[in-house]
């Protein structure tokens, strides 16, 4: 289990970074299946911001659901979500944001459901990152969460 147990990690990079615990191995030709939900909070800057998983020996097949939204209401924005599926690893997630970002201090999320073969012995990893700006802040939230199950 990929579980985030920090007290909320700032994330300001454009490149993807991996929170503590959101890492663990896979053995080569194995499919797994995830189930998880990974939360933040807007920092003081609207703005888009990017989930991926990654694989450091890849993947020949990655078959991912997730649905990325916001909640709460925060100076009378509301919620919004968008749903896709993740078909490569190494690619972002969209966003759960509208034409001009999460709005600023705004808590949101994604669930992920799905399942993946791993290519190669390696390592499986949530990462996050900025889209925009490395100033654009968010935090990785606390019990952020991926569980792996090994199915074939």
């Amino acid at each position: 289990m990929l579980r985030y147990a920090g007290g909320g990690q700032v994330i300001n990079s454009t490149s993807a970074v991996t929170p503590a615990g959101m890492s663990c191995p896979v053995a080569a030709g194995k499919t797994y299946f995830m189930s998880g939900a990974v939360t933040g909070t807007q920092g003081a800057t609207a703005s888009q911001q990017a989930l991926r998983l990654s694989a450091t020996g890849g993947a020949t097949s990655v078959n991912v659901l997730y649905l990325a939204s916001t909640y709460g209401f925060v100076g009378g924005a509301g919620m919004f979500s968008q749903y896709g599926n993740v078909t490569a690893v190494n690619t972002d997630l969209a966003t759960a944001s509208g034409a001009g970002g999460i709005t600023a201090g705004l808590g949101f999320g994604w669930m992920i459901s799905g399942l993946i073969t791993c290519t190669a012995a390696g390592t499986l990893a949530v990462q996050a990152r900025c889209v925009t700006l490395s100033t654009d802040t968010w935090t990785f939230l606390t019990d952020s969460h991926l569980v792996l199950y090994p199915v074939a």
